[in-house]
């Protein structure tokens, strides 16, 4: 199964196309929110077992202005999937918070991000090299971030505490 997983951002976001039998990440982008947007307007549902958007959560805190442009970006990507997906579909649409991201990984719901990092790394070793590539070669940044969103939904869709259809 091949799931595409959305780290949303305030002016960029990035993604990932995660192939759940191999273990393998294609085509890792950081890209603008329009030029995502554009793409998800126009590509093959069809092909992806499960699109996974990494939910923002509010936390014990004020708002930012960039945690609310987030907010939007990600509720302006779910429409445009919901509205390309075929009746009997809907299912393949996972929001999932980062604190399950977090929890999944390290624990505890308010891991750094680079905690998140590191262990993808442990998980699937070293990113390598051009000459000796690694599962996870080239990811970085952002894009580890939406590869932990994908890993996130693989594992809690195949066991028991799966996300609920939206």
């Amino acid at each position: 199964m091949i799931i595409f997983a959305i780290d949303p951002g305030t002016n960029d976001s990035a993604f990932v196309q995660w192939d759940t039998e191999k273990e393998i990440a294609h085509n890792a982008k950081h890209v603008l929110n329009h030029e995502l947007l554009a793409a998800l307007r126009t590509m093959e549902m069809h092909y992806y077992g499960i699109i996974a958007i990494e939910d923002p959560q509010a936390q014990r805190r004020p708002a930012s202005d960039d945690f609310i442009k987030t907010c939007k970006w990600t509720g302006i990507f779910q429409e445009a999937i919901s509205g390309r997906l075929a009746i009997g579909e809907t299912d393949k649409l996972k929001l999932i918070p980062y604190r399950d991201v977090s929890a999944h990984f390290c624990k505890i719901v308010n891991a750094k991000e680079k905690f998140v990092k590191e262990a993808l790394i442990k998980r699937f070793g070293d990113p390598g090299t051009k000459k000796n590539p690694g599962k996870l070669y080239g990811i970085t940044g952002h894009c580890m971030s939406a590869l932990a969103v994908a890993v996130t939904c693989q594992d809690k869709t195949e066991g028991l505490n799966g996300y609920p259809d939206l």
